[in-house]
């Protein structure tokens, strides 16, 4: 192929030229597309999602006392990861109905058809915190939109009341603890009355003096204050020895620290450790110990109980100090009472003791009916803002027309790619350039490619005749007439510089358009004047004559052989042995005898109409190609 500049009209050439393989890659890459986005697409999948908020409780009790919850909210992914927790999928695989709800959470753990189905439904569903507010989103994917809503309600429902539950433990726990001193104050009140009602019957002594009375009630009233600090000590000597215990062994449990009227700076510890506890059972479910996130966990479990022993220990000195001062007070107090008969005193203890008990009896049922009204109010630090809507479309629909688009469009790339490449290595001759550069020769006149012309639809006999290429003669005024004039002017430039008379129109092989070029070229000529001689030399598959109506012999073979064999004109033998036709007989084989002019197109198939269309056809003689030969070549 002729190397020369490509411009954008070359281009277009090129794509114009080789459009089947643009087109084929279109079609190709866009069916494929489109049924790839058919038949390859995935199962659909449906999202729903719910929302949950997540906020400092305000309860009754706090309005009531002025109390402060001191839960930490500061991390609010430690909840969305709580909510995806082996405990929260359980309990919402169990109110779906995949466990049944009699099944002990050791049964699920230790049952590989339990454990499937809830990691399954763990692997549905995905927590989000939206933005940097407390609201996490909790998005659910299912096969269907009815259970992707089902599953992500659930799922906020069960982790709302998990976290109701695990808030409202210490409530239980404190009306647990109350009901049991309740009891044991009932039967201390019930026996110190008992005793009373003995002593007085007996002795008959009813009253005491007013001195005696100011004495025994500042000394119940120490003895009061006494043991209350004593109670209160032992507590926080509880407290503080399981502190202790736990930093010791290193088993950060969820365990549960109740004490009466704690300072504010250790109410936040122990609302802090449980929250840190519970945060460390979750990471347990999932993760082993030697976790990054549960080490964390430790790390920050050993510095919340280091405060609490140093804020226990303060504590416990101030109860120290406070005891001791009261010692003081009873041991003078009681030196003032050696004086009092021992009956007073005995009367005097007794009320005393069933006054402590009914006072005690009365705080204790003041604050049940306190715990009471927490527990009715439940603690709540989560709410429901959103529930699940059932999705109306899969979030995994295949997107069909943008695929097919997107492979119409690679198809016109790689079809215009292979174009490109196929011109490339097309190593024809395409274009002017390409035969004057190889060839060395210039290139006198291009032809178009045109359907034959016919000379008339039926012929003298009115049988059916062939398609004639006479477009000269029977289309003048053609663009393809116009090509052979071209070309007729520039073999008459040639001639006249060369002193050429003769030319040779030939071809590489059969049906390459030799003869339909040489007799329209003749006509060219013809009409411009000249005098033209056409001889059809294809002595194999001649049909010059049959495109101007004339017969096949006599012609070229019948003259060459005259020539060369006739030795005597009038060799009748020898005439008869090569089927000599007449007219050949009588020209004594000269060339004239071979040639067809004029008159004999018209007394061949050419009507007379026709003959006159053009002038210049009388200037046109036609030698054929005469007889046929077994070997043309000798």
């Amino acid at each position: 192929m002729a190397k020369y500049d490509i411009s954008i009209r070359d281009y277009s050439r090129i794509i114009r030229k080789r459009r089947t393989i643009v087109i084929a890659a279109i079609v190709l890459c866009t069916v494929s597309s489109y049924l790839f986005a058919l038949f390859a697409s995935p199962e659909p999948r449906y999202q729903a999602t719910s929302a949950v908020k997540v906020e400092r409780v305000t309860d009754l009790t706090t309005l009531l006392y002025g109390r402060v919850s001191w839960t930490l909210w500061n991390n609010v992914t430690t909840q969305a990861v709580i909510i995806t927790s082996f405990p929260i999928m359980e309990g919402t695989a169990k109110k779906m109905g995949l466990i049944p709800e009699k099944v002990s959470s050791a049964q699920v753990r230790n049952t590989e058809k339990y454990q499937r189905i809830v990691t399954s439904l763990k692997s549905q569903v995905e927590t989000e915190r939206e933005g940097e507010t407390n609201i996490i989103n909790i998005t659910a994917t299912a096969k269907t939109p009815k259970e992707a809503a089902l599953i992500a309600n659930t799922v906020a429902e069960v982790y709302h009341q998990a976290n109701v539950d695990e808030r409202n433990q210490k409530v239980r726990e404190t009306r647990e603890f109350i009901e049991k001193q309740l009891e044991v104050v009932q039967g201390r009140l019930e026996k110190a009355e008992k005793n009373l009602r003995t002593f007085e019957e007996t002795t008959n002594l009813v009253a005491i003096d007013a001195q005696t009375a100011v004495i025994l009630n500042r000394l119940s009233s120490l003895e009061t204050e006494f043991a209350q600090a004593q109670q209160k000590r032992g507590v926080v000597q509880r407290l503080l020895k399981s502190v202790q215990e736990i930093r010791q062994g290193g088993h950060f449990g969820a365990k549960a620290f109740y004490i009466e009227d704690p300072p504010p700076e250790l109410a936040k510890l122990i609302a802090k450790l449980r929250d840190l506890s519970l945060r460390r059972k979750v990471l347990l479910n999932d993760y082993t110990n030697e976790h990054p996130n549960v080490e964390e966990t430790n790390a920050e479990l050993r510095d919340v109980l280091s405060e609490m022993d140093n804020e226990l220990n303060s504590m416990m000195a101030t109860l120290n100090e406070q005891l001791r001062d009261l010692e003081v007070r009873l041991a003078a107090t009681r030196a003032e009472t050696k004086s009092i008969p021992e009956s007073s005193l005995t009367l005097a203890r007794l009320r005393r003791e069933v006054d402590v008990n009914e006072n005690l009896l009365t705080q204790l049922k003041s604050k049940y009916q306190d715990v009471m009204i927490q527990e009715s109010g439940l603690i709540e630090e989560v709410k429901i803002i959103k529930p699940a809507l059932q999705p109306r479309q899969p979030v995994n629909m295949p997107n069909t027309l943008m695929n097919t688009a997107t492979g119409a469009v690679i198809g016109l790339v790689i079809g215009l790619v292979l174009a490109l490449i196929v011109e490339t290595m097309d190593t024809s001759l395409g274009t002017i350039e390409d035969v004057e550069e190889i060839l060395g020769v210039p290139v006198l006149g291009v032809i178009p490619s045109v359907e034959e012309f016919s000379t008339r639809d039926k012929g003298q006999n009115g049988s059916e005749l062939k398609g004639r290429p006479l477009v000269t003669h029977f289309a003048p005024r053609s663009p393809v007439s116009e090509a052979y004039r071209s070309l007729r002017t520039n073999l008459q430039f040639i001639w006249k510089e060369r002193e050429a008379k003769a030319f040779l129109v030939t071809s590489s092989s059969l049906q390459e358009g030799k003869t339909y070029n040489v007799v329209n070229l003749s006509l060219s000529l013809a009409q411009a004047g000249e005098k033209v001689l056409l001889i059809d030399a294809d002595l194999r598959r001649p049909v010059a004559h049959t495109i101007f109506g004339l017969k096949r012999q006599p012609g070229l073979t019948d003259y060459i052989v005259g020539i060369s064999d006739l030795k005597d004109p009038g060799d009748t033998e020898y005439e008869l042995e090569k089927g000599m036709l007449p007219e050949f007989r009588r020209s004594n084989g000269s060339w004239k005898g071979v040639t067809n002019t004029i008159i004999d197109m018209m007394l061949g198939e050419f009507e007379f109409d026709e003959i006159l269309k053009t002038p210049g056809l009388d200037n046109l003689h036609i030698i054929s190609a005469g007889q046929s030969l077994l070997n043309p070549a000798e």
